[in-house]
């Protein structure tokens, strides 16, 4: 399950001194998560066994994923704090979410959020591999966020405007 790897990683991150040490390991650990997560959607999609509820737990173990390797990213000293923003905007949006109805309602798949979470993943695992120079992983780093920051924003304006439309919605959260 990739949630173990997930673990494994948050592990790490917890404890910087440790990670350091084993930046390239943990890139390839966390490359392999990433494939991993390629592989038993298409299984998933391609046998029928896709689900809602496994949707969501994909999507969540993706978030988790984030946050970890943010964490990881800056407490190994790559870049500044502000690549946590990466790993929180998640979360931020859940709670959005909650305290703010007029936020709450489904968002159509988008091949933009698919898109975006690798994106991350990739640009994090990049920021930890140490042959590469810090400069290329700052604005690896940098652009990554960016996009990432541009796509939650997106979803942000389609439910402000779906909820402009049709206020009085069921409110339902994605």
């Amino acid at each position: 399950e990739r949630s173990s790897f997930v673990a494994v990683l948050l592990a790490f991150a917890l404890d910087a001194d440790s990670a350091a040490h084993w930046t390239l390991g943990l890139a390839i650990f966390g490359s392999l998560a990433l494939i991993l997560d390629g592989v038993d959607g298409a299984l998933a999609r391609r046998d029928g066994t896709s689900s809602p509820f496994g949707g969501w737990l994909d999507q969540e173990v993706d978030a988790t994923l984030i946050a970890c390797l943010s964490i990881l990213v800056w407490r190994t000293g790559v870049v500044g704090p502000w690549i946590l923003l990466a790993g929180g905007l998640r979360y931020g949006f859940l709670i959005l979410l909650a305290v703010a109805p007029r936020f709450r309602g489904p968002l159509p798949f988008s091949q933009r959020r698919r898109v975006c979470c690798v994106l991350q993943i990739s640009a994090l695992l990049a920021c930890l591999v140490p042959l590469f120079p810090l400069e290329l992983k700052i604005l690896v780093a940098a652009v990554s966020v960016a996009a990432l920051v541009a796509s939650f924003a997106i979803d942000l304006v389609l439910l402000w405007r779906q909820s402009t439309r049709n206020p009085t919605s069921a409110p339902v959260l994605p």
